[in-house]
């Protein structure tokens, strides 16, 4: 990202440079880092405003609620999403949808507004459908796991089989860096459930595929969540 930043500010090509500061916080969401997301998404805001660049606007915009939620805003953030997400489908574009529609769901799951979530995760799944993204659908599957939990405070096996599919699609795209998140939710359900079912769990196993000191986000949780320090 940083060549890529360098090679762009070179060109002095505004579509190009763009593109290099939106992998930026392209970057920090896929590593569920939303202060530096927040950030990097500000600076393309900017630049985009600037430049009249409407794709990577209104991604970053999206983005940047997400950032702005997760930090404690949460009205404003969610706001922020909604625009973004209606803003960047209003001048045509489709492409990774789904992935909007899963931040957007899981802040609003986090929330605790169930209804809207779900809403969000089915037109996620609407789009990913349509689109044929079935990389995008690790996320939906897994955030159908966490709705099902959240219907009901003691049956386990909807979630836990929304959490297997994710799982399956993840091996299907040969996607290891997406499974974490998934096995992390599915075994943390299962030690609270189904302790006797532990042995479904692929965490462990996944987690050691992984470089010891990997600082990855999600594979700290995982390893806390192993370590039985966090659920």
């Amino acid at each position: 990202m940083a060549r890529a930043a360098a090679v762009s500010e070179a060109l002095e090509h505004p579509y190009t440079t763009s593109w290099s500061l939106a992998f930026r916080f392209v970057h920090h969401y896929l590593r569920h880092e939303p202060e530096a997301a927040f950030a990097a998404a500000g600076a393309v805001v900017r630049h985009c405003n600037e430049q009249q660049v409407a794709f990577w606007l209104q991604a970053a915009i999206i983005v940047r609620g997400w950032g702005r939620a997760s930090m404690g805003d949460l009205e404003a953030g969610i706001a922020e999403m909604r625009e973004g997400i209606a803003a960047y489908t209003g001048i045509g574009c489709g492409v990774v949808v789904p992935v909007w529609y899963t931040l957007l769901g899981e802040t609003l799951l986090d929330a605790g507004r169930v209804d809207e979530a779900a809403r969000a995760i089915e037109e996620g799944f609407r789009y990913a459908d349509r689109n044929g993204e079935r990389i995008s659908e690790i996320e939906l599957w897994r955030l159908r796991g966490k709705l099902r939990e959240s219907e009901s405070q003691r049956e386990a096996g909807p979630a836990r089989d929304c959490y297997r599919q994710a799982l399956a699609i993840a091996d299907g795209c040969e996607a290891p860096g997406a499974a974490p998140r998934v096995a992390t939710d599915l075994h943390r359900m299962l030690v609270q459930r189904k302790p006797g079912l532990l042995g479904e769990s692929r965490l462990g196993a996944l987690v050691d595929g992984f470089p010891v000191d990997l600082d990855v986000p999600d594979l700290v949780k995982a390893r806390q969540v192993l370590q039985g320090s966090t659920y």
